[in-house]
């Protein structure tokens, strides 16, 4: 992940494949630079795909600590 400054997230994930068309898992930061540096995040994301309109949509949670 970027920002408008170039800064970068470094993230990892971890998906499990729920039933058709459904995905769930975990992520974390892993890094980061510029103003990223030292960010600490984690969370967990669900993703349906819907066939018929191509629509994938993917609900994220989580929380993220910036460093100062």
């Amino acid at each position: 992940m970027e920002n408008a400054d170039g800064d970068q997230t470094i993230i990892a994930t971890s998906t499990a494949h729920v039933s058709e068309g459904r995905n769930a898992g975990t992520w974390y930061s892993v890094g980061g630079t510029g103003a990223q540096e030292g960010i600490q995040s984690r969370g967990t994301f669900y993703s349906v795909y819907t066939p018929s309109t191509g629509q994938i949509v993917t609900t994220v949670e989580g929380e993220v600590t910036l460093m100062e």
